[in-house]
């Protein structure tokens, strides 16, 4: 029988490391025997799942002191080979794999609103506790330093692995008949965003530049759901723009959107090795993002009108301006872009460090 694999989420609802968890899956096919613990219930990601996985029921309590021992009692019903546990949110079953002597992999990929000025101490502390000796993934160079210098981890059991991207999945095009859904003509540029309406997005920011920079013949489209869409909406009206920007909602069909766009946007506070914007750079696609975690090493460049400092709104609409006007350098940065992520980026290169290391955790060989 294939080796179980439990892997142990705060949710599963959609967003960065399930979609590449799910992405893991496919690609392992059958190798491996998996199953989905979404501490808070939710499951959406479970649809980009192409291979048949188990999803179990959530420990009922949210209790700190009672939750640890609930997972406990899953993972001893479980008896799975390896546990995989992902960000903070999952941090408890760390501890309840250790206490039965079950290999476990965390992973760690960012930081929520609340830790995008500074890292929590309590958070700090737990982390040097129960993840000593345990291996710990993370996507970006600016995690692997806080991995290393913050939580003092040692240097033989923190991997590096980037994030890899389907390149025959996303790649450079048109997509006209998105475009026309989104209300866009054939003539107008189109700045695209994709990815959760959530604080840490920083899109009251993004929508104030779009506006400052008025742009003719421009349009503004965010994909994406989240709780801060009533108030995104209600923004755009008070600065006048609700006409030039759509919110498309959710959708499973990113890729075709991202051919829907002529340059993609980011704003966020804090990030690390973004997804989407991944998935921008291998659709041919220029990007503007501000300089939060790996940004600039994905892109190459941390200079303007690629990389722009957090919080800078001048700088952020004189890079709109520049790659609004200037057709030939959006077509130079996305190839660029392109090009890097089939150098550097690949999906089977990703996937094949993580078969390693499951393989190693499970037969004791590291």
């Amino acid at each position: 029988m294939p080796p179980h694999l439990l892997h142990v989420f705060s949710t599963f609802a959609v967003g960065g490391p399930q979609v590449r968890t799910a992405a893991i899956i496919n690609a392992l096919g059958d190798e491996f025997r998996h199953t989905i613990l979404p501490i808070d219930g939710r499951r959406e990601a479970l649809a980009k799942i192409s291979v048949p996985v188990t999803c179990v029921a959530p420990p009922p309590s949210r209790h700190p002191l009672v939750r640890p021992l609930q997972l406990r009692r899953i993972l001893q019903a479980q008896r799975p080979k390896l546990v995989l546990t992902y960000n903070w949110g999952a941090i408890e079953a760390v501890l309840a794999a250790r206490t039965l002597s079950i290999p476990v992999i965390h992973a760690e990929d960012g930081f929520g609103p609340d830790e995008a000025g500074r890292l929590r101490a309590r958070r700090v502390w737990a982390r040097r506790l129960l993840l000593r000796g345990v291996p710990v993934i993370v996507p970006s160079r600016t995690l692997e330093q806080i991995a290393l210098a913050d939580y003092r981890l040692s240097r033989a059991r923190v991997q590096y692995i980037p994030n890899g991207i389907d390149l025959e999945r996303f790649h450079a095009g048109r997509a006209p008949s998105v475009r026309a859904s989104l209300g866009a003509s054939g003539e107008e540029i189109v700045f695209g965003a994709i990815g959760g309406l959530r604080p840490e997005k920083n899109l009251a920011f993004l929508l104030r530049a779009f506006r400052e920079a008025a742009i003719p013949n421009s349009r503004l489209v965010l994909v994406g759901e989240g709780s801060c869409r009533r108030d995104l909406e209600s923004l755009a009206v008070q600065l006048g723009i609700e006409s030039k920007v759509r919110f498309a909602g959710a959708t499973e069909e990113t890729a075709e959107h991202y051919r829907a766009f002529d340059i993609f946007v980011m704003s966020s506070l804090t990030e690390q090795m973004p997804l989407a914007l991944l998935e921008a750079m291998a659709s041919g696609l220029p990007a503007i993002c501000a300089d939060a975690g790996d940004t600039a090493v994905l892109l190459g460049s941390a200079e303007p009108p690629e990389v722009v400092r957090r919080g800078d709104l001048a700088g952020y609409v004189q890079a709109l301006r520049t790659l609004a006007q200037d057709q030939g350098l959006r077509s130079r940065l996305g190839q660029k872009n392109r090009e890097r992520c089939e150098a550097e980026y690949g999906l089977q290169n990703m996937v094949r460090r993580y078969r390693a290391l499951y393989l190693e955790a499970i037969t004791g060989s590291g």
